[in-house]
């Protein structure tokens, strides 16, 4: 528990409003409005995302091709409820959001 600054600081360094190609997705709160769905791949990826399923796309976005893909994140520990207050205490099954990563397609 006395690391739970340290670890919010350590995840917001990768996982940044500036860093598009690599987000963390849900719509449990409490949440940031820029860790929610933005767009309608990461609407129908969190959808599925909470029952568990992956999805894939090849988009273009602002004039550039991507290689989209999601993955869905559980409460798969129990450290995950000393940030996430909300989560039962882990581990548990339960589906909370999407790991969204986006990969530049170069021609």
């Amino acid at each position: 528990m006395d690391n739970v600054e340290q670890g919010k600081h350590s995840i917001s360094l990768i996982f940044n409003d500036r860093n598009r190609d690599m987000r963390l997705v849900g719509t449990l709160d409490p949440l940031q409005e820029s860790d929610r769905p933005s767009d309608s791949f990461e609407r129908q990826a969190n959808a599925l995302a909470m029952v568990g399923q992956t999805y894939t796309s090849v988009q273009r976005v602002d004039n550039q091709w991507y290689y989209r893909r999601s993955i869905p994140l559980s409460n798969f520990r129990a450290e995950c409820a000393l940030c996430h207050v909300n989560f039962p205490a882990g581990p548990t099954a339960d589906w909370v959001g999407a790991l969204m990563l986006r990969v530049p397609i170069k021609r």
